[in-house]
């Protein structure tokens, strides 16, 4: 049976989080929208009312999901990944049919396993110049 792995971006903590890899402070949840979403759990605020007690809260963050292809190391490619493939730098991303893309074309198995990731578009914007 196939599962589902995701990964979301704390922008805040600077730090990928991934949805097969337990971390206490981070977890993955369908918001009221229906959206799957990544949630990082802060430390309690601090309340305005001196009689009301600091409430937790969490930020969240959308999710990128991953494509079940790995590159040439075996790493997992996901949404939003950059790629490096015949000295191009390629960006992964949903197309039309349900596809995962490599720009404009869709990613075969051939072009994954031929490719590496070098980055991603949350950590690394500027290494993909499109």
């Amino acid at each position: 049976m196939l599962k589902l792995k995701v990964r979301a971006y704390d922008e805040e903590a600077e730090h990928m989080f991934y949805s097969d890899k337990k971390e206490g402070e981070y977890f993955f949840e369908f918001n009221d929208a229906g959206e799957l979403r990544g949630y990082a759990i802060r430390p309690p605020r601090p309340s305005p009312d001196p009689m009301e007690p600091p409430e937790p809260y969490c930020d969240d963050y959308p999710v990128d999901l991953c494509t079940t292809l790995t590159d040439i190391n075996t790493t997992n490619i996901y949404q939003n990944d950059i790629l490096e493939w015949q000295g191009y730098k390629l960006k992964v991303h949903w197309g039309k049919h349900a596809r995962f893309m490599v720009d404009k074309d869709n990613m075969t198995i051939a072009t994954a396993q031929q490719s590496q990731v070098v980055g991603n578009m949350h950590e690394n914007p500027l290494m993909y110049d499109n």
